[in-house]
């Protein structure tokens, strides 16, 4: 039934750094929307191969985009962002959170034509703790997590590459709180899931590496803390984070 789009999303992820520049960025936009509606797909195969062709199509997207040094580049830019908004404000979790990866995907072009990337973390960080909370507690997403939290990660991770200055405390919490949960959906994902929440805790260290050793030194800190409560009450490793 679904063997066309299938063997067409197989394509995106496999080949997408084959496509023109012309093919990457003629509509952007409207293909992210229509990827992310097959990322949100009620067969399982389907829903995860999007998932995979996304993250490859939106990192040849962004590699293509050069908004400093091309007017026409700033505006697909600016597109692009406009669609990310829109959909962050979708009614659907699970839209809602991949619709993030575009942020994070995004977030070195958005630095490049001079957006105030400060301003955007915050908003950023606002979604997230409201799709951590929508996670932790809503029915019938559990499936979904094992996907939908390593996206987050990532894109948090790649736009704490764009930030300068230190990282503060209410955004290591954040951090905190959303590696709680990836440690909680850990334990019951499928095993050939698990490399998704390694390959995202990675991401994440590598970046607050980057920012210093203090922000990671920080962030261990209060994750090992977690860890220690996690082994002894599984039930409270979300939202028990380490007391000042």
């Amino acid at each position: 039934r679904y063997k066309v789009v299938i063997a067409a999303l197989e394509v995106v992820k496999e080949r997408a750094a084959l496509f023109q520049e012309r093919l990457l960025l003629e509509s952007p936009d409207k293909i992210y929307a229509a990827l992310l509606n097959l990322c949100a797909h009620s067969n399982r195969d389907v829903k995860y191969l999007a998932l995979e062709a996304t993250d490859a199509w939106l990192g040849q997207v962004a590699a293509q985009l050069q908004p400093a040094k091309n007017p026409e580049h700033k505006t697909i830019l600016l597109r692009m962002w406009k669609k990310c908004t829109e959909l962050v404000s979708d009614e659907r979790v699970r839209v809602r959170c991949f619709a993030l990866r575009g942020y994070g995907a995004m977030a070195k072009a958005a630095k490049e034509s001079g957006q105030d990337m400060g301003k955007m973390w915050k908003k950023l960080a606002e979604k997230v703790k409201v799709i951590i909370v929508h996670i932790s507690t809503e029915d019938g997403i559990a499936a979904d997590a094992e996907q939908m939290l390593p996206d987050l990660v990532i894109s948090l991770a790649d736009f704490l590459l764009q930030l300068t200055g230190e990282v503060s405390e209410v955004d290591l919490e954040i951090l905190d709180n959303l590696c709680g949960v990836l440690l909680q959906q850990y334990q019951t994902a499928l095993n050939s899931r698990h490399f998704l929440f390694h390959r995202a805790f990675y991401s994440l260290l590598y970046a607050l590496h980057f920012r210093g050793h203090s922000a990671l030194s920080h962030f261990l800190e209060r994750v090992v803390y977690r860890g220690v409560i996690f082994s002894v009450q599984p039930e409270d490793a979300v939202g028990y984070a380490r007391p000042d």
